[in-house]
């Protein structure tokens, strides 16, 4: 088993920034977020930026969910689109 539980969340308007704040409340229970996704690049940017300054974690920026689902080392999807 991982010790950390990599997550990418899909779709990030209101309740993609539910699904941001719930899970980064986890992050203590070994959960990480690993990617943020949209295909509204300037929603992106906001999003991982403000992630980024709450966590003090970089966190990957995608805009084509095909690369989450490739990417072997997420282990969860949320969506929230």
């Amino acid at each position: 088993p991982n010790d950390r539980l990599r997550i990418a969340i899909v779709g990030l308007r209101g309740r993609g920034r539910d699904h941001i704040k719930g899970f980064h409340a986890l992050a203590g229970e070994n959960v990480e977020i690993a990617a943020l996704c949209d295909v509204d690049e300037t929603l992106l940017r906001e999003r991982a930026s403000a992630f980024e300054q709450r966590s003090g974690k970089p966190v990957a920026r995608i805009t084509d969910m095909r690369r989450i689902l490739d990417d072997k080392n997420i282990h969860a999807v949320a969506f929230a689109t």
